[in-house]
């Protein structure tokens, strides 16, 4: 029975691999793979992060979630792309007074 069980393993995590696409190579542009539209941002799943630097001596990062916006392509022209994203910023946590 453990042996039956060993085998069965590697071949139900080989299924969802074959229904993969294969990858784009590193360096390489290939707009058929891009599909013209306007995309809506998951506020569930979208994150915009931010880094600033304080005077070379100091590393400050940090991440926005529940975001909102759209993402427009055309792969017919790229640089017509545009982002409209919405930061709540509102929810942010406020310093407590001194």
């Amino acid at each position: 029975m453990k042996k039956a069980l060993l085998f069965a393993v590697p071949l139900i995590c080989a299924v969802p691999l074959l229904a993969q696409s294969a990858p784009q190579i590193p360096g390489t542009k290939d707009i058929s793979r891009v599909t013209a539209g306007t995309y809506q941002a998951d506020p569930g799943h979208t994150l915009i992060g931010w880094n600033v630097n304080h005077f070379g001596f100091t590393d400050y990062f940090g991440i926005f979630g529940d975001v909102s916006g759209t993402l427009v392509l055309d792969p017919e022209a790229p640089g017509a792309a545009k982002i409209d994203m919405i930061i709540p910023v509102s929810k942010l946590p406020l310093p407590a007074p001194d």
